[in-house]
């Protein structure tokens, strides 16, 4: 009997030292997951602190200076912007400032007035009413405008169509004394390649089909007739699917005719530039 009482008591003891280890390894589980919450709070708090810190260094800073370029400086403010008004900037060259505020009208002539002769020229201004600059403004009466392009009808591309069109609406929406649209001759071999076919044996016949286009297509015929037309021999490169000037471009505008120039493609242009001092800002107004 006294064997059945200690084995009783063993396993007594063996109870309670099993149940007071379980007790143990759940009161580590509970702290273990204290412990990782509370390390998640900790770096929270900490970088919360340091994105609040950065901010604020941000905010306290000196701010860098205005970019430079050369003597004229400009600086500008979206602020405002946050106000639904329109942000403001100055504008300073040398000693001559300019500054602009929400509240104010958006006029130059104050700036452009107080600047010197010297200043003017360098930055190529002139004050014209309602601060357009007059080798820019295509509404003054008796401008000569010449459209170029790489591309001409009957090619249905980009660079034919989109200039076509621009040079008869100058023609019919500006004042201008003449618009001339200046699109590239190709000869026969090239022609089978733009075209599929050789369609036009001479300049003539291919200016018929861009006014008939105009008519037609483009219900244009009020500066079908008017608009000047006139070609540059050309030569297509299939590796570039573009057409580039093999002469001299700028020696085909008269005299006295060179006042606006619009280029479209302006780098195929200009990729075999003929060896003169000529070019097109210094021919052109504009």
């Amino acid at each position: 009997s006294s064997l059945v009482i200690a084995a009783d008591n063993s396993h007594a003891r063996l109870a309670r030292e099993a149940e007071s280890s379980h007790a143990a390894a759940a009161a580590m589980r509970i702290d273990s997951k204290m412990a990782a919450a509370l390390g998640f709070f900790l770096i929270s708090m900490a970088l919360g602190m340091s994105v609040l810190n950065g901010v604020h260094m941000a905010a306290m800073s000196p701010k860098p200076p205005p970019r430079q370029l050369g003597k004229l400086n400009f600086k500008m403010s979206l602020m405002p912007l946050l106000r639904r008004q329109a942000p403001t900037f100055d504008i300073s060259l040398g000693d001559y400032k300019f500054t602009r505020n929400p509240e104010d009208q958006l006029d130059f002539s104050e700036f452009l007035s107080s600047l010197s002769p010297t200043a003017r020229e360098f930055l190529n201004l002139q004050e014209t009413p309602g601060n357009v600059l007059n080798s820019s403004n295509l509404m003054i009466p008796g401008r000569k405008i010449w459209v170029v392009t790489t591309a001409s009808l009957p090619w249905r591309t980009g660079t034919s169509v989109n200039p076509t069109l621009r040079a008869a609406y100058l023609l019919r929406l500006t004042p201008a004394a003449s618009v001339t649209l200046m699109v590239p001759w190709i000869e026969a071999i090239d022609q089978c390649k733009v075209f599929g076919s050789h369609k036009f044996t001479s300049r003539e016949e291919q200016e018929k089909e861009i006014r008939r286009w105009l008519r037609r297509d483009a219900g244009m015929g009020d500066v079908a007739n008017r608009l000047k037309i006139m070609f540059y021999n050309g030569r297509y490169h299939p590796d570039y699917g573009s057409i580039f000037p093999v002469e001299d471009m700028l020696a085909l505008v008269p005299q006295g005719e060179a006042d606006v120039a619009v280029l479209e493609e302006p780098e195929h242009l200009n990729w075999f530039h003929p060896e003169t001092p000529e070019y097109w800002r210094k021919r052109f107004n504009h």
